[in-house]
């Protein structure tokens, strides 16, 4: 399932550019100025729109699964559990009111578990 889904969101993202790039051809086509200059800043503009967000979200999510990746080897090399895939992660949720309480320890989030 792991790999249809890297495989989806490869997709998705393959998608994304091909749009962006159409868009782009189509308002730098109805410009009399410099058509290069336009298509950078254009650019830039879709890069200052998208980075905060891909910085707090996709980012975040990415540092926190390296971290759980990392935990989960750590306890494989130690021994300590059978199948090191079944730990706990502190993931935060987004959505307003208290954090749910979903496993044993109180603060953790999300089952991370396979």
């Amino acid at each position: 399932i792991a790999s249809i889904v890297s495989a989806v969101s490869v997709l998705v993202g393959f998608s994304w550019e091909h749009s962006f790039s159409g868009a782009l051809v189509a308002v730098v086509s109805h410009t009399k100025t410099d058509p290069m200059a336009t298509q950078f800043v254009l650019g830039l503009g879709v890069f200052a729109l998208l980075e905060r967000p891909w910085r707090r979200f996709i980012l975040k999510r990415s540092m926190q699964l390296d971290a759980l990746k990392a935990m989960r080897d750590e306890a494989a090399k130690a021994g300590k559990d059978r199948n090191p895939r079944h730990l706990y992660i502190q993931l935060p949720h987004n959505r307003p009111g208290p954090m749910p309480e979903t496993a044993p320890d109180a603060g953790l989030s999300c089952w991370c578990g396979t």
